[in-house]
Formats: structure tokens, sequence, C-alpha cells
């Protein structure tokens, strides 16, 4: 929705479970299920890295044309549309790799035109088609794959990638299917279902993404995920859940709200009113240590084990954001990341998603959640200029 990351699959395996094996309750057949199932789905899926960068972007590898150009991309699923900055483009962002269209010979120029919207800032160009290749592998790609050459960026805020992937669904895409539709169009994959984990910067195991398949057993401690369907829209468009309530420790912020899961956002944005009473009680006690800046920011002493956390209730399910989980650090104090919005919505990014590996089931119209095994360093925290807020830090 603002901007993010990656990548893929091709090989396809069967299910296989040890009919010898004997088991003391139907519970304990199912965890063996999921392992197995587990199991094969990794080594089915091609996973990919995803490059960190300062906890507020992950980014990886996509190949485009004949032959095949790298270049570094955010993978963003609050968006459908995969743009990369022409070649000789002067309103354009300075990057590393920028796409000419004359050294492809696979390259069709779709004779129209996109504006796309974010969160921040705008990009538009022209709409072309070309081989789109995920990344490192030389399988798993689309061929004569619409997508935005950009001539124009607007409102940068320290976008730094050659350009933006997204796994939004494809009514967000004003025409255009999204990839991973077309990859299933193309037989590349036989389900668009695509699992994220991402961690902290400089933590082990790094951030992943793998395209039909997941590794719970390296990504987290659970054997199985707990689904939760998307909100019912035909068709549909963003990561969109619904929560029955959701909870600031014990106080009731809403009731019968929505949650829209964002891995191109940095941060989180909530309701106005539901900030207002979050900042009013960090601020209420000196036990935190937390005051408001002269721009509206709330900055902490120190993550107080009194703070509470935050709870998102959904059908069978309870997600928890801990204190470490909205709070970063930045220059020795701790900044609240939940920022006001005019919209009636929580808008979940980043520092939402470190908290949970997701697996994301497009055909299915559903979200999976398991407990993330990410692992934040004391050290850990935004020391330089958010570059997803656009937000520059004065002097304490």
């Amino acid at each position: 929705m603002q901007f993010l990351y990656f990548i893929l699959p091709a090989v396809f395996a069967s299910i296989s479970i040890d009919l010898d094996t004997h088991f003391k309750s139907n519970e304990e057949h199912w965890e063996h299920f999921q392992k197995v199932r587990a199991k094969n789905l990794l080594e089915a899926g091609t996973s990919s890295m995803l490059k960190n960068g300062d906890d507020t972007i992950y980014y990886g590898v996509i190949s485009i044309g004949t032959p095949a150009k790298k270049f570094t991309c955010q993978y963003d699923t609050g968006s459908t549309t995969l743009w990369v900055v022409k070649k000789g483009c002067e309103d354009c962002h300075k990057c590393d790799q920028t796409y000419d269209p004359t050294k492809s010979s696979t390259f069709k120029d779709l004779d129209a035109t996109m504006d796309i919207e974010y969160g921040i800032g705008s990009t538009s160009g022209e709409m072309v088609s070309d081989v789109v290749g995920i990344g490192d592998s030389t399988v798993l790609n689309a061929t004569q794959y619409a997508f935005l050459m950009a001539t124009k960026e607007t409102n940068d805020t320290g976008f730094a990638p050659d350009g933006l992937i997204g796994f939004a669904f494809d009514d967000l895409g004003q025409g255009y299917p999204s990839l991973m539709t077309v990859l299933q169009t193309q037989k590349k994959i036989t389900s668009r279902t695509f699992a994220f984990f991402l961690n902290y910067e400089g933590s082990s195991p790094q951030s992943n993404l793998m395209v039909e398949g997941y590794d719970l057993a390296k990504y987290s401690n659970q054997t199985a995920f707990i689904y939760v369907d998307l909100v019912a829209k035909n068709p549909p468009d963003f990561w969109e859940i619904s929560f029955t309530q959701t909870l600031f420790g014990t106080t009731i912020l809403d009731i019968a709200i929505t949650g829209i899961i964002d891995t191109g956002t940095s941060f989180i944005y909530a309701p106005l009113k539901d900030v207002t009473a979050i900042s009013a009680f960090l601020t209420s006690s000196k036990t935190f240590g937390c005051k408001q800046d002269g721009e509206g920011l709330i900055f902490c002493d120190k993550i107080s084990s009194e703070l509470p956390s935050i709870y998102f209730q959904a059908a069978g399910i309870t997600l928890e954001l801990a204190p470490h989980d909205y709070m970063y650090k930045v220059k020795g104090k701790y900044l609240l990341i939940i920022f006001p919005q005019e919209d009636d919505y929580w808008l979940l990014g980043d520092s939402f998603i470190r908290r949970y590996y997701i697996n994301f089931d497009m055909d299915n119209q559903r979200l999976g959640f398991a407990l993330s095994n990410a692992k934040m360093d004391d050290d850990s925290g935004v020391y330089l200029s958010l570059i997803g807020l656009g937000l520059a830090f004065l002097s304490f």
C-alpha cells in the first residue's frame, strides 16, 4: 500500500503419511500430518531471502526482459502492479537499475498509461509487457506480463529500490491481473499462495518469502497456521480481515472493525480516536516517561513491563501486538509507531507482520497466522529517518 518485496516455486510434491505409525489421539495424528505437509511444502516451494532496510522496507530481486536483467524491488501486499523506472526518467527517484525497452527482444508496448496512488506518493508511466521472473530463479517467470514503466514519481520519501511488485488481488490492478494470477494461468504455479517471514535487521534467520510453500519449523514454533477468512468482497482487493474487537490491555478500542495486512507499509496506522486513547494512556503516568513532542509524536524513556499489549480478536484467534512491537528505539528513546489516519480501519504494516509468520492464500481468500520466530536485539530499532513516514527527527 506504501511499498515492499518478493518470490517463488516450480516443483510440486505430494503429501505422504506413514500409515504404519500409530497415534494415541486424533490431535497427535493431525500434528504429525501437519509436520509432514510442512516438510513437503518446503521441498516443493522455492525459498528466497529478503533484504532488510532499517526495519522499514523489505526487498529482493526480480528479472525482466530477454536477455534477463535483474532489478531490486519492494514486495508489496498492499498493491497489485509491478513497476520499475524507465531509463532516462528525470522525474523518478535515483536507483541502481532502470528498464530500457530497446534492450529486450520480448518487450511489447501496450499503448496505455497508468497512474498509481499509494499511501505516500504516486507513480505513473507507460504500460508495457515483457518476461518477468521472480527472484534468482530462471524457472518461475511469466511471459508477456503487463507492468508499468515509470516515467514520473511524486512525494518520494527516500524510496531506494528500482521499483515495486504487488501481491494484492487483481481488482487493484486497474484491469491488469496480478503476477500470481498470471503465473497460475500460465501453469507455473498451481495455487496462488505465499508466506512472508519478516525479521529484524541483522537477526537470524533472514527474512524470507516462499511461494507455494512454507517452513513452520524454521520460522515459527507452531505446527500449523490458524486461518482467518478475508472480508467478503466481490471482487476481493486488499488482504483485509474483520476483528470482532480490538483492545489496549483491557480497554476496548473498537467493536467490529477491520485490519489490512500490508507488507508495503513500514509501521501501523489506526483510527484517530484509537491513537488518541493510546497516547493519552502513555502520557498520563510518569511511570512510562512518555511525552509528546512538538510534532505530535510520542516518545518514551523506556519500554515498561507495565505497558499493555494490543489485542486484535478475530474469529477463532487473538492476535497480540506487544509493547516492543509498537514502540521503536530512536536515539536512545522509544517512539510510538502507531500513527493516526482518517480511515476507520487498522493498517497493519511490517511492525505487525514481524510478530507473525503469515501465509497468504489468494484462492481461498484467507490468511494463516503462526507466531513468528523473529528476534529483536536489545539495540534494535530505527535510528535513521523513518522512510515509511517521510519524517525527519529533531534533536531531543
